[in-house]
């Protein structure tokens, strides 16, 4: 029963990735966009270092499909942030 029921599951995840290819490019097109404006600003934020650039994060904006100056500046402080939920 167990092997019908990963057989089962792999045929309903196959259906929804393709139900989302096909559900409206013009999002799928935007969401592109923004997942490569997020790794330039992380790019040149961290000035080409990979490891710099897989710890920093903004807190105070939202990603856009634009690359942000504020944005890569507010990465490029992120390091220096202290963490939350701690008080120096």
């Amino acid at each position: 029963m167990a092997g019908n029921d990963q057989v089962d599951q792999d045929a309903i995840a196959a259906q929804w990735e393709a139900s989302l290819d096909s559900e409206d490019p013009a999002q799928a097109t935007a969401f592109m966009r923004t997942q490569i404006s997020k790794h330039l600003e992380h790019y040149f934020a961290s000035k080409g270092k990979p490891a710099l650039a897989a710890k920093l994060s903004t807190e105070d904006q939202f990603p856009s499909i634009t690359i942000s100056p504020s944005r890569i500046s507010e990465l490029a402080k992120s390091p220096k942030r202290r963490a939350q939920g701690r008080r120096p």
